[in-house]
């Protein structure tokens, strides 16, 4: 049997773990200014999402915590099952059934909704670590005139890039060394945007914001199908079923006041960077990737039957025709270049199309796919 124990601080809390303790930080002054109900809330459900993957990591049928029952186990625990056919390396058969006969033991099962009185205001929360979906959303922001405010939750400090600071923007961190109770087989490691939901709920409160934005994007919904014919999504995390639920919860944890939406929702990874280069050149920059070919799955051994391929391909077929030179565009060109050419039409509707709004907020809909529109 396992046993996870967690331990208010002034800062956050902690989770014990075979002798080690594993803290969550936030900033001087923050944690203080939240309500007691929701502090003891964030704790169970952030100590059971940091540590539900651990009983089939150590094979142990039951794991015991020192706390009472986590009001969004159910959200946590689905997350677990639907994340076991991707990155579990064994039988997703045998892992399922593992994990299913799992016990997990609470002290207790008395709970309480938190009871939030403030009132949001037309602001944002953005978890912030300089991914492409990130800067775009914080560079929309600016131009709808919606004020962000950026967060990284990270175990180390951000390695913060250039001249980002000259630009007028600052970011929040969150020490999380939780993190570390992942492991290399990917266990753990399915969800950051559950985690960054429930973290940030904190600032929802503290900054008198209205949204959390993620960074749920068209190709999440990608389904497959492993060898045994379970469904294998890209991150189911970052599903547009997963932003219904990281929704409600918020929804529960504010009292009906705030949410979870994804500005870059309708796009692909194509569709965001055209953007950004096009629209956002001065944020652009903060998002680049090395030109390492093992980023390119097309160029790699292993690129049949990996979603991003057919992205990459036009990606690649969009460069040669804007001219790009280089060693992989040379690759791409002897390998390549025909299929693209062949497909051209069908790569351009699948990928620089604009597909379903409904992660974008109601009232900021307008004014985003206007903005999508003029950029594609």
């Amino acid at each position: 049997m396992l046993n996870i124990k967690s331990k208010r601080t002034s800062t956050g809390f902690d989770i014990f773990f075979r002798g080690k303790r594993y803290p969550l930080s936030y900033e001087k002054g923050h944690w203080g200014k939240i309500p007691e109900d929701l502090k003891e809330t964030l704790q169970r459900n952030l100590t059971l999402l940091s540590t539900i993957h651990l009983p089939l990591l150590f094979r142990e049928e039951k794991i015991s915590y020192d706390m009472g029952f986590p009001i969004f186990e159910t959200f946590i625990y689905q997350n677990m099952v639907y994340n076991i056919p991707k990155f579990t390396g064994q039988k997703t058969t045998e892992a399922i059934k593992n994990f299913m006969n799992i016990e997990f033991e609470y002290q207790n099962y008395d709970f309480e909704i938190p009871q939030c009185s403030f009132t949001p205001e037309n602001k944002v929360i953005i978890p912030f670590s300089f991914s492409k979906e990130q800067i775009l959303s914080l560079a929309l922001c600016n131009e709808i005139g919606i004020d962000a405010t950026l967060v990284n939750i990270e175990d180390s400090k951000l390695n913060i890039q250039g001249d980002f600071f000259k630009q007028g923007f600052s970011i929040e961190h969150i020490e999380n060394k939780t993190g570390l109770l992942k492991n290399d087989l990917g266990f753990g490691l399915g969800y950051k945007n559950m985690e960054s939901c429930l973290l940030l709920s904190t600032y929802l409160i503290n900054k008198n914001a209205k949204l959390i934005l993620h960074d749920n994007k068209q190709e999440n919904n990608n389904i497959n199908f492993d060898d045994e014919g379970f469904i294998c999504y890209p991150s189911f995390d970052k599903s547009n079923q997963s932003l219904l639920q990281h929704d409600s919860m918020i929804k529960i944890l504010t009292d009906n006041k705030c949410g979870v939406s994804s500005f870059v929702g309708p796009l692909s990874d194509i569709g965001i960077v055209k953007v950004l280069k096009h629209r956002y050149p001065n944020l652009a920059k903060f998002a680049q990737l090395k030109n390492d070919k093992d980023k390119f799955r097309i160029l790699s051994k292993t690129n049949e039957g990996d979603y991003r391929r057919d992205e990459h391909l036009l990606s690649f077929y969009l460069d040669y025709k804007n001219g790009e030179k280089g060693g992989l565009i040379n690759e791409f060109k002897k390998k390549f270049l025909k299929e693209a050419v062949d497909r051209e039409d069908e790569l351009i509707k699948s990928y620089l199309s604009i597909r379903s709004a409904d992660s974008i907020p109601k009232d900021m809909k307008k004014e985003v796919l206007s903005i999508f529109k003029e950029a594609l």
